[in-house]
């Protein structure tokens, strides 16, 4: 006879083992992302350091000042949306049941009993959600450092011709 491969108890088992993959590759996400805004936020804080030390004793011409100030203005840009990624995006902690916040608040045997609770299925969630918002915000500090490092290229040629 053939073992019946669709058992409720294998079923099960699959179920478990995806759930944990998918909880496992959500969370991985979030943390990509934000080793990204780290790396980000160090090059915006060069460019930045960069402008900060040239700028002030250039002699500019208007169009290379024009562009050199929407330079600054957009690498000051991807600073903010870079921070805006590395903020906590937990929420409430009333509103996070399953997770350090809600847990601080609880007394031991509240606590064995929210753990007793399974939540992978919403923590997924959760966190898919936040890695995708910040995923959203890495993609546009990316552009508007690129862009600003565009605009400083362009005024520098310019300066130099």
């Amino acid at each position: 006879m053939q073992a019946n491969t669709n058992s409720p108890a294998r079923t099960t088992d699959l179920l478990e083992k995806q759930q944990e993959k998918a909880q496992a590759a959500a969370a991985a996400e979030v943390a990509r992302n934000d080793t990204k805004a780290g790396a980000m936020l160090s090059a915006s804080s060069l460019m930045a350091a960069v402008l900060v030390g040239v700028v002030p004793s250039a002699d500019l011409s208007g169009a290379v000042a024009v562009l050199v100030g929407l330079g600054v203005l957009l690498n000051l840009a991807a600073i903010v949306v870079t921070l805006l990624v590395i903020r906590s995006r937990f929420g409430r902690p009333e509103s996070m049941s399953g997770s350090f916040l809600h847990w601080a608040d609880l007394t031991p045997e509240q606590l064995v009993e929210d753990l007793a609770r399974d939540r992978r299925a919403e923590q997924t969630i959760a966190l898919s959600r936040i890695a995708r918002g910040k995923h959203r915000l890495v993609r546009l500090a990316v552009d508007l450092t690129v862009a600003a490092a565009a605009a400083l290229a362009v005024a520098l040629v310019a300066a130099l011709a």
